[in-house]
Order: structure tokens, then sequence, then C-alpha cells
């Protein structure tokens, strides 16, 4: 029959399995503990975009509303527009996370199992040391790459500081073809890129698992080289450690970076660009949105990928 344990008779206080310790292939474990990452989805949080006062080529502030397409109550006054939105997680994702360990393994040379709780000591099993595993995985973090989604934001409707909403509007700068008409921006497409959007430290607590009762306190299978203990490994509850790494997530903590718009240039839904401003003057008018990011408040991060 095959040798399925080594309790480290071959290098004292190196044992060496074919099979688990209470049910965890620790090797396995300690590949993905520190080399996982987590699929995000849903969407980066709604931002304001502010309210901005329309504004002429020219500096205007002031321009012709109307009530109704009559031009119901005319007169002169400022004017501006604002939205909401907000973009689906696009190619965000979480990179390797950063995972260190102050810690090195034992090379005592010996294992001992406490005959009361059943806690084994020992230098390495499968080439893993418990405790340095588990603090490389207590604290570790993630950072996160790529870029939202683009967003094709709607046309914002530009409202006159008395809640008028139609404007004087012709087809050039010598008023041609005058109408009153509701007037928007074009829509158009939006992103960010990330800037320091990252997945927090994970805090695992305590590594110490509960001792568990009845006996044997210390047993392996002959015919899988299965560990099972009513304890602890080096102080580190293994069967606990996986149950956390399993079901752990992050907090997302950072913003995406900074978006400065170009100036969208209003119209009417007939093409119709020239505001008739107090000046007496037909000009072009543009609204544009105030600088912004997005926090990832509003992303979901998955256990471990």
């Amino acid at each position: 029959m095959a040798k399925t344990a080594d309790l480290g008779l071959t290098t004292a206080g190196v044992i060496t399995l074919s099979g688990t310790v209470d049910g965890v292939d620790l090797a396995a474990l300690a590949v993905v503990a520190v080399n996982h990452d987590h699929v995000l989805s849903g969407n980066v949080s709604t931002v304001n975009s502010g309210s901005m006062a329309l504004t002429g080529t020219g500096g205007e502030k002031s321009f012709n509303t109307a009530s109704d397409d009559t031009g119901t109550g005319a007169g002169y006054e400022t004017a501006s527009g604002s939205d909401s939105h907000k973009h689906a997680v696009g190619t965000l994702i979480s990179d390797v996370e950063t995972a260190t360990s102050a810690l090195s393994a034992k090379t005592d040379g010996e294992y001992t199992v406490d005959p009361i709780t059943g806690d084994l000591v020992c230098d390495t099993i499968d080439g893993v040391a418990p405790e340095v595993l588990y603090d490389k995985f207590d604290g570790h973090w993630h950072t996160i790459t790529g870029s939202t989604a683009s967003t094709d934001l709607p046309g914002v409707s530009i409202v006159g500081a008395s809640g008028k909403t139609y404007f004087r509007v012709a087809d050039d700068a010598s008023g041609t073809n005058p109408v009153w008409a509701t007037v928007s921006t074009k829509h158009g497409a939006h992103s960010h890129a990330n800037d320091n959007l990252a997945l927090s430290a994970y805090n695992a607590g305590s590594g110490a698992g509960s001792n568990d009762a009845g006996d044997p306190k210390f047993a392996v299978a002959a015919a899988s080289g299965n560990i099972s203990l009513k304890g602890d490994v080096n102080d580190i509850g293994i069967a606990q450690l996986k149950a956390k790494y399993d079901a752990h997530t992050h907090v997302i903590t950072g913003a995406t970076a900074q978006y400065v718009s170009g100036q969208a240039y209003c119209s009417s839904a007939s093409g119709k660009e020239y505001f008739l401003t107090s000046g007496a003057t037909w000009v072009r008018a543009y609204w544009q949105r105030l600088p912004h990011s997005h926090s990832g408040s509003g992303l979901t991060v998955a256990t471990p990928s």
C-alpha cells in the first residue's frame, strides 16, 4: 500500500499528506487565498451633475423666455439645466491582491499533538505554514483595473429661472425664422477612467477555531491520508479559514477619475441654435456639465472567483 501520510518521519516537523486537513486541501487553499479576484457587478454611484447656467458664446446669461409656444409671459431671465446619472460596471475588475507577511514558517523540526485539545503544532503541512497563510489572508486587499461602462446621456432640458420652458430661438445670428421652442443639449457618450477605486483590506479576525469535544483528538485515515483534528494547527482553525475565504468580500473605496465635459450647445428639436438675449443679439448658447467623479458605492463585490 502506498504511503498516504508522512508525519515528519522523512523531514522532522514537516507533514506531507495525500489527503486533507479537516476536509481542507491546505496546499490548494494557500494558492487561492493569496492569489484570487472578485467579480464586480452593479453600478458606480449616482452623481447629480449640478445645475449649470445657460451661457452665450459672449458670456451672455439673460435670455428671452415664455410659458408656451405663443410667447405668453415673455421676458428675460437666466436659465439652467441639471441631470443625474450613473454608470454600469463596464470593464472594472479586481486585480491580484497585495498579500505580505512578517511571519515565516517554523523550523523546529518536530510536531506535537495536545492530547486535551487536539491542537497540532508542526513546521508545515504540504509546504504550508497555516499561521503564515492566515497572516497573508488577514488584511489582504485588491486594486481595481478597467473603466466604467460608457453611458449615452440624454439631452439636458434647459429651464428659465422662473420655470418657463420656452425660448426665443432662430436659425442664425440675424434672427432668421424665430420661434418659441423648448431647448436642450444633445445626447452623447460619457465614461470615466478608473482612478483609485480599490477593495479595502479584509479583516479576518481571530485565526483560532473552537476546539471540538469527543475523541480521537487526532486521527489519520490510512487509506486517504486525511487528518482529522479536534483543535487547530499552529493556532489556526483550518476549516474555519476555508469558510472565511469562501465567504469573504470587501468594501469598495476610492472613486473614478474626474470627468470634465466640453461645452454642450443647446438647440430646439428642429435644430435652431441661436437664442435672443436681453442685449437684443442672437447668440449660440451652451450648458456644461460640472466636473465630477463617481464612488464605487453602488457596486457589488462577489465572493472569490
